[in-house]
C-alpha cells in the first residue's frame, strides 16, 4: 500500500464535522476550503531523486562499507600516512556503477507511479450542474459536487448517495480496492432525497443539507444527517460510497461530494510507500556488520 498525497491542503479541514448544502441544485458557499481530489503516489521529484535515492542505498550497509573502503584507499594514494597498494578507483568505480543501476530501476519504478497518477487524475467524471451534465477531471472535483455515476464506473471521492437507480434507491459496489473482498456491499440512497428526485421534483426543486463527521479512516462506519426541506434522516455506513469502489449492478447514481483526497477513507488508510529492502538485504546488513566488528 502506498500514501496518496494531495496537493492544496486546507488547515482548516479535520476542524469539527462539515456541512454542504445545495439549495435548488446550486452548492452554497463552504464554510471551509477542502483539499483538492489530485492524488500523487510516486515517492520523488526531479529535484528530490538524487539527495533522496542516495540516502536510501546508504541504508545498505554493504554499501557505507565499501564507500569507507574507497576513502581509506584513496587517502593511502594521496597522503604520506601509509602506503596503498590498490587504486580507490577499483572498488569504488564497481560501488557507483551498482548504485546507478539500482537507481536507474527506482526511477523507472516511480515514472510509473507517475503515469498511473496522471491517468487517474484526467479521468472522467460527469458533474451536474443544475440540469446540466458537464465532465470533469477528477483532480478538479471539490466538495459539493453532485456527481452521475454510471454501471462498472469508479466513484472518485467519498460521496453520499441522493439517488440510485436501483429498487428502493439500492445500489451496489465492489470494495475490492478497499479490503480485497470480492462480494458486493449493498448501499442505500436516503429515502428522503430518492422521493424527491424520482417523484418529477428534481434538484432544482428540493433544497438539501448535509451535516457528516470530521474525515477519519474508518470505512465500516459513517455518521451525519441529511435535510431536505426541513425533513431530517440520519446518514449510516449505507449512506457513503468511498473513493475506490465500483457501482455494480446498477445503471447509475447521483451522489454527492462529502470528501476528496486526503480527507478520504482510501487514503486515509493507505500507508506511506515504504523503501525496498528484501530479506537478504537484511540477512547481508547483519553479516557485513559481523565481519566489520571481527575485523
Amino acid at each position: 500500500a502506498v500514501r496518496w498525497e494531495t496537493k492544496g491542503v486546507s488547515t482548516t479541514t479535520a476542524m469539527g464535522d462539515r456541512r454542504i448544502c445545495l439549495n435548488r441544485g446550486r452548492l452554497e458557499d463552504l464554510e471551509e476550503d477542502f483539499c483538492s481530489n489530485e492524488v500523487k503516489t510516486s515517492k520523488y521529484t526531479w529535484f528530490t531523486f538524487l539527495p533522496k535515492n542516495l540516502f536510501e542505498q546508504l541504508h545498505k550497509f554493504g554499501n557505507v562499507y565499501f564507500l569507507f573502503i574507497s576513502i581509506v584507499m584513496y587517502l593511502g594514494e594521496t597522503t604520506p600516512l601509509y602506503v596503498g597498494t590498490i587504486r580507490a578507483f577499483s572498488t569504488l568505480g564497481l560501488l557507483v556503477m551498482m548504485m546507478a543501476v539500482t537507481a536507474a530501476v527506482a526511477l523507472y519504478d516511480d515514472i510509473q507511479r507517475k503515469n498511473a497518477d496522471l491517468q487517474i487524475n484526467m479521468s472522467d467524471a460527469i458533474v451536474m450542474e443544475g440540469e446540466r451534465q458537464v465532465k470533469k477531471k477528477f483532480k478538479d472535483l471539490q466538495v459539493g459536487d453532485i456527481l452521475l455515476v454510471t454501471k462498472d464506473h469508479e466513484f472518485p471521492a467519498d460521496t453520499v448517495p441522493l439517488m440510485c437507480s436501483g429498487e428502493g434507491g439500492n445500489c451496489y459496489v465492489s470494495t475490492a480496492n478497499l479490503d480485497g473482498e470480492t462480494n458486493l456491499k449493498l448501499k442505500t440512497a436516503p429515502q428522503l432525497t430518492q422521493t424527491a428526485l424520482t417523484s418529477g421534483g428534481g434538484l432544482g426543486r428540493v433544497r438539501v443539507e448535509i451535516n457528516a463527521e470530521k474525515p477519519n479512516g474508518n470505512i465500516h462506519d459513517f455518521n451525519g444527517n441529511l435535510s431536505v426541506d426541513k425533513k431530517m434522516a440520519s446518514l449510516g455506513p449505507k449512506q457513503l460510497l468511498m473513493r475506490g469502489t465500483v457501482l455494480r449492478n446498477t445503471d447509475r447514481c447521483l451522489c454527492v461530494i462529502v470528501y476528496t483526497g486526503n480527507d478520504t477513507r482510501m487514503v486515509k488508510n493507505s500507508r506511506p510507500a515504504p523503501m525496498k529492502q528484501s530479506n537478504l538485504d537484511r540477512t547481508t546488513n547483519r553479516a557485513m556488520l559481523i565481519v566489520l566488528c571481527a575485523q
